[in-house]
């Protein structure tokens, strides 16, 4: 027993740890006083900058997909920040396999989630069942319960524990306990209290990952509910932080951080950490849009001379789309194909688009030609 929760024997000759109530007026250091004030500096830093900008719903879509990318490689899928890009601009949703689905429900989940939000459905725990449906539709997790909380007793490693409970890493409530966890939480999630939005945003991912409610794909959602709740406790107006870069990095860091808090029963080190990673990861997007919005400008005045303007619409686009085929090109601005590919043309001449010498096989027929923008690629990727 400790005073952020209680061990029960279960069968199997394990113990299972069963999470207390958040507590509220959590005591803060002055080191994690000091590290609120440098993450409150950045996101706000990162707030104004996107404010400022005239769609950053574009600059921010690569960022979505990076972290759906790595949020969903932290749990085990293989593919790649390219693949994924390429896969928005060339594939159908029916066309895709496990891994690249994964990418693609993680995605389409953070969108939903931002959409329910802005539409004024509450943070709470039947929102993250509604978004575990779309993270598990259609992948190899389907026959996990997508949408449904667990009614089986699960653990965590290590691999060599050969499917022991008693040698587990880590053992979360068994699955009477969890409604009554869910629920603190939910109450947790819906009051406006005054503590600090950091602190109770580490808080709820740490009490989410620990309660383990889902079959499959718990540590996504635990991230998509980071970055919704971030908009929720009005840290960020829009959501624009993505964590999952930092902590793939620092995956076995992270993984220790959150079972440090059950073992040790102290918040302190997973505040330090929590906010390490937000720090960094505020840095990093502020870095990269920094240099977006100035290749932003670069483009435009290679592009001052053209006639037509098509190619600087077309410009545009690139920055939510940095991989384009003339179909593409071509129901962004809403032409014909060839006035598609004469922007395309354009771009290729004054070096913004390059031609790929292979182009992915697309169902039957001959595939469309694949441009990239380089410049843009090496800006938002890994």
């Amino acid at each position: 027993m400790n005073s952020l929760g209680r061990w029960v024997e279960i069968a199997g000759g394990g113990r299972a740890f069963v999470p207390s109530p958040l507590p509220r007026g959590i005591a803060l250091s002055p080191d994690l006083i000091r590290k609120i004030g440098d993450a409150r500096t950045l996101l706000g830093r990162l707030a104004e900058g996107l404010r400022a900008l005239p769609r950053p719903e574009l600059l921010l879509r690569p960022f979505e997909t990076r972290e759906a990318v790595l949020s969903s490689r932290i749990e085990g899928t293989r593919t790649t920040l390219e693949q994924a890009l390429v896969q928005e601009a060339t594939t159908d949703e029916a066309e895709l396999v496990d891994d690249d689905r994964e990418v693609r429900n993680y995605g389409n989940a953070l969108r939903a989630g931002v959409h329910s939000l802005a539409s004024g459905r509450p943070l709470s725990v039947y929102l993250l069942k509604d978004l575990h449906r779309e993270l598990l539709r259609g992948t190899r997790g389907q026959e996990k319960r997508p949408g449904e909380f667990r009614e089986h007793q699960v653990w965590i490693g290590p691999p060599s524990s050969k499917g022991e409970v008693r040698n587990a890493r880590f053992v979360p409530p068994p699955p009477l306990e969890i409604d009554p966890c869910l629920q603190d939480l939910d109450s947790y999630l819906g009051e406006r209290a005054p503590d600090e939005g950091l602190v109770r945003i580490a808080l709820a991912h740490y009490q989410l990952e620990t309660i383990h409610p889902f079959l499959d794909g718990n540590g996504r959602i635990g991230r998509l509910l980071l970055g919704l709740q971030l908009v929720w406790e009005g840290v960020l107006d829009r959501t624009c932080l993505f964590v999952s870069p930092v902590l793939e990095r620092r995956r076995q860091q992270y993984y220790d951080e959150l079972l440090r808090v059950s073992v040790d029963g102290t918040f302190v080190g997973w505040l330090a950490f929590f906010l390490d990673v937000v720090i960094e990861s505020a840095r990093e997007t502020l870095d990269r849009l920094h240099r977006l919005r100035a290749l932003h400008d670069e483009f435009a005045m290679r592009l001052r001379r053209l006639q037509s303007q098509k190619p600087a619409q077309l410009v545009q686009a690139l920055f939510g789309l940095p991989y384009l085929t003339v179909p593409l090109a071509k129901t962004v601005l809403g032409v014909e194909s060839a006035t598609a590919q004469q922007s395309i043309t354009k771009l290729a001449k004054v070096g913004i688009l390059e031609l790929l010498s292979e182009r992915p096989k697309l169902g039957r027929g001959r595939p469309p030609k694949l441009y990239r923008c380089p410049a843009i690629l090496d800006i938002i990727r890994e």
